[in-house]
């Protein structure tokens, strides 16, 4: 029963008689039918085509006194399933390899889940290099901050030149925004309400970069911010055109005044 619910079969081999017993879960994880006979062969035809090399390998090492804790696919009944296979190895009084025990786990759905979640992944990061949105997550208890690449490259610092912290942020920001910044962060934070702003940044090179930034809070259950999560996308060329518009309309104003 607690196989079962924990999707963890076990196993034992006998080496010399070259004898395999599966519990009734071992049975169902490779989709065998009780009483099937079985064998080390029987295991190794059930993995992955790609995967019996490998795990015949680790097989074989692990009978040497090796390790034997592994991840690999099987095939059953025409669908792949991903397991992982820890054992050890029994020896009589004399110190003779007897043979192994040990278990089989169907980990199929963590491994589904790490596979969207790599994809998500992917996703997002193209996202944001096609978008230019760097993304932080700030720990503000401790003070810990993680950047994406593209939020080191917004700031104009190479990916991991520095340490990212709030100071490095700040060192970025031109300073006649860094006030209003700095006072808007702390009135959305004691509002409980979502950061944006949009500011400029000053690059080593002298250049200015505008930035549009969107960030969300969380609090403890005493109402302190525990950490805040956002993104920074540049906008420089939108704004560029903005600028562009506003002086082409001021220069409009000043044409008709003229008339």
């Amino acid at each position: 029963r607690a196989q079962s619910v924990g999707q963890i079969g076990s196993w034992r081999i006998n080496i010399k008689r070259d004898e395999l017993l599966w519990s009734d879960e071992n049975h169902r994880i490779f989709g065998v039918p009780k009483g099937t006979p079985l064998t080390y062969e029987t295991f190794i035809t059930a993995v992955h085509p790609d995967d019996r090399a490998y795990v015949d390998q680790a097989w074989k090492a692990f009978l040497q006194g090796g390790a034997y804790d592994i991840e690999h696919r099987l095939r059953v009944n025409g669908k792949m399933k991903w397991v992982r296979e820890k054992a050890e190895l029994e020896f009589d009084d004399q110190g003779q390899l007897l043979g192994g025990f040990g278990i089989t786990q169907d980990i199929t759905d963590i491994k589904l889940a790490e596979r969207a979640l790599r994809e998500s992944e992917a996703r997002f990061q193209l996202a944001s290099e096609v978008g230019r949105s760097g993304t932080w997550d700030w720990d503000v208890s401790s003070g810990e901050i993680i950047w994406s690449s593209v939020h080191f490259e917004n700031l104009g610092y190479r990916v991991g030149e520095i340490m990212p912290s709030y100071q490095a942020w700040a060192e970025r920001v031109h300073p006649d925004d860094l006030p209003r910044i700095e006072a808007e962060m702390q009135r959305t934070m004691a509002e409980q309400r979502d950061y944006v702003v949009e500011f400029r940044v000053l690059w080593p090179d002298g250049s200015v970069h505008w930035m549009s930034s969107r960030g969300r809070y969380e609090y403890a259950g005493d109402g302190a911010c525990t950490r805040m999560v956002g993104v920074m996308a540049d906008v420089t060329t939108l704004k560029q055109a903005e600028l562009a518009l506003l002086e082409a309309d001021r220069r409009k104003d000043e044409f008709l005044a003229m008339l």
